[in-house]
């Protein structure tokens, strides 16, 4: 079962470089929200590392989360949605607002409907960081990787990274 992440120390800095912050602010004022969320794609794999990026928009009142990214659109496509209450995970992140952490197989086994196709796709851990903007939790953003490839520090990095691609969730 996924985990609840509480604040941690991130262990050591992100590193970021001008560019790479250059390149965000200008994705973030692109009227295209796809950008935002590429190059949001692009550090979070050179930063926290993963196989597959998506980005999911609640729309609160239909009860839905709507892929608005994906790094894997073969498998994972863009306008796919999830049903909230189907999946206990994606469940949990719309109830608490806090990162989710399935660290191995088995816990994504328990939390993701999907788990075979995650499991094809290489991947055996899940990390799900939310999107909050101004208190409302628009979304949330999930990178998969190899068994117990994300540690504390990635999650805190991840989570705070997340809240730069504000822009493409509203």
């Amino acid at each position: 079962m996924a985990q609840n992440v509480g604040d941690s120390d991130p262990g050591r800095a992100a590193g970021l470089s001008w560019a790479e912050l250059d390149d965000m602010a200008k994705a973030g004022a692109a009227a295209e929200p796809q950008a935002l969320l590429a190059c949001m794609d692009r550090l979070l794999s050179r930063h926290v590392g993963h196989k597959l990026f998506t980005a999911l928009q609640y729309r609160h009142a239909e009860g839905l989360a709507v892929r608005l990214y994906s790094s894997r659109p073969d498998v994972y496509p863009a306008s796919g949605s999830k049903q909230i209450g189907g999946a206990p995970a994606l469940t949990r992140m719309f109830e608490t607002g806090r990162a989710q952490l399935a660290p191995d197989a088995a816990a994504v086994r328990a939390d993701f409907l999907d788990a075979s196709s995650i499991f094809a796709l290489g991947c055996e851990s899940v990390l799900n960081v939310p999107v909050i903007h101004r208190g409302q939790l628009l979304g949330q953003i999930n990178l998969l990787h190899d068994a117990n490839h994300f540690q504390p520090q990635h999650v805190q990095m991840a989570s705070t990274l997340a809240q730069l691609a504000v822009a493409a969730f509203r």
